[in-house]
């Protein structure tokens, strides 16, 4: 006599039973199923991949952190050095008019603000006649050549003498050119 029971609700698997004898209770089983559930989670190459995502968004973002740093330490300089400038500047609007040109040539900028430890130099250039402009105007630059925290030279006195050297004039214009120059008109 052949009966089939389930055992679905008692056991996490289902397995088929088959009784045999005559008349007897022992039972074989059969055949046996087991039902799984889907498994959740990732696998390997999953993980691997999404970590090389990651480590390339992160490199990335460090990248930017770094220059950062080195940006904000650049604006940091040149905003001394524009200070310097200008406090050289009003130094010079101070003087009487005809003792303007007596303030050309180079200064130190540490002078005026710019810290000690750096390599710095400025240089005053006065244009008392120039075409277009009446005789009761004078014509001050101030150029400001210095090095970096990081060991960059910016303006074209790269051994911050004040003077422009062989080798120095970049752009031949026969003068000292830098970021950091302020240009301003003296009146009478």
């Amino acid at each position: 006599m052949d009966r089939k029971k389930s055992f679905c609700g008692l056991w996490p698997f289902r397995a088929s039973l088959r009784a045999s004898g005559r008349g007897g209770h022992i039972f074989k089983i059969a055949s046996l199923s087991v039902e799984t559930k889907p498994k959740k989670g990732f696998t390997l190459i999953e993980v691997a991949l999404a970590l090389a995502i990651l480590a390339v968004t992160l490199s990335g973002l460090l990248l930017t952190y770094v220059s950062m740093f080195v940006l904000t330490d650049m604006q940091r300089d040149h905003a001394l050095a524009s200070n310097a400038l200008l406090a050289r500047l009003e130094e010079i609007r101070a003087m009487g008019f005809d003792d303007i040109s007596t303030a050309a040539g180079s200064f130190n900028l540490t002078d005026y603000g710019f810290p000690a430890n750096q390599s710095s130099r400025g240089r005053v250039d006065v244009v008392t006649s120039f075409s277009g402009y009446p005789t009761t105007l004078t014509k001050v630059r101030l150029v400001a050549c210095y090095a970096t925290r990081l060991n960059r030279t910016v303006g074209e006195d790269r051994n911050f003498n004040g003077v422009l050297d062989s080798g120095e004039d970049v752009n031949n214009n026969s003068r000292i050119d830098s970021a950091a120059e302020v240009v301003s008109l003296i009146a009478k």
